[in-house]
C-alpha cells in the first residue's frame, strides 16, 4: 500500500518549508520539498492515486461552516480571498475561539483558525481542497464517504506521537536537534498507517 504524507506549511515560502514523504507498505521511499516536485502540489496530489494525510486542518466547527463542510470547501477559494479575510470570518461568527471536537479528543494546543495556524488552513482549502473538490479530482475523508482516485485525510502526527508516549523536542539549531527532527518526521509518517488512518479509510487505498 503506498500512502503520502504532507507536512504543511503556510508561510510565504510554503512551497521550500512543505515536505512530502511517500510510503510504500510502511516503509518511506522518498522525502522531498515541495518545491522539488517538478509539478504544482495540486497537479502531483490530483495523480497520487492513493491515500493523502495532510498535516493542516480541513474544516471548521460546523457552525463556522455555512451549508455544511461540502459547500463551504468547494467555495472556500472564491469566499476568501486572503488568509486575514478567512480569519476575520471566523471571529464574526465567534466570540472565542472555538475548537473542533476532533481536536479538542486530540488535545491540540490551537483551534484551526487560532493565529498561529489560521494561515496554514487559509492555503490548504484555498490552494489544494477547493480547487481538487471543484475539478472531482479528490474525495475527502471521512466527510465524503465515497472512494476516490486521491482520498486526503488530516492527520496531526503530534498529536499521535504525544497520545503515544512518543513525541520528543524537534525544532530548534544544532545537530542533536536537526537529528530529533529527521526521526520525528520519519517516525511520525508511519504512525501515520497504523494510528491516523482509520480501517475504513485503508481499505480505499
Amino acid at each position: 500500500m503506498t500512502v503520502y504524507g504532507i507536512d504543511f506549511s503556510g508561510a510565504r515560502d510554503a512551497a521550500r518549508r512543505t515536505w512530502i514523504t511517500r510510503l510504500d507498505d510502511g516503509a518511506v521511499t522518498w522525502v522531498k520539498r515541495e518545491a522539488e516536485l517538478g509539478e504544482p502540489l495540486t497537479q502531483f496530489l490530483a495523480g497520487a492515486g492513493c491515500v493523502v494525510g495532510i498535516d493542516a486542518p480541513l474544516s471548521l466547527p460546523a457552525e463556522l461552516m455555512d451549508g455544511g463542510w461540502e459547500r463551504w470547501a468547494r467555495g472556500f477559494t472564491s469566499r476568501f480571498p486572503n488568509a486575514d479575510a478567512f480569519r476575520a470570518d471566523c471571529q464574526m461568527r465567534s466570540a472565542n475561539e472555538k475548537k473542533r471536537e476532533v481536536e479538542r479528543e486530540a488535545k491540540v494546543p490551537f483551534a484551526s483558525w487560532n493565529l498561529r495556524l489560521y494561515r496554514q488552513t487559509w492555503r490548504v482549502m484555498s490552494e489544494l481542497v477547493s480547487p481538487l473538490l471543484r475539478q472531482g479530482r479528490v474525495v475527502v475523508a471521512p466527510q465524503q464517504p465515497e472512494p476516490g482516485v486521491t482520498t486526503l485525510i488530516e492527520v496531526c502526527p503530534a498529536s499521535t506521537l504525544q497520545r503515544l508516549g512518543l513525541r520528543v523536542p524537534y525544532k530548534g539549531p544544532g545537530p542533536e536537534l536537526r537529528a530529533r527532527a529527521k526521526n520525528w518526521r520519519v517516525r511520525s509518517r508511519r504512525l501515520r498507517l497504523s494510528s491516523m488512518i482509520p480501517a475504513a479509510t485503508r481499505s480505499i487505498a
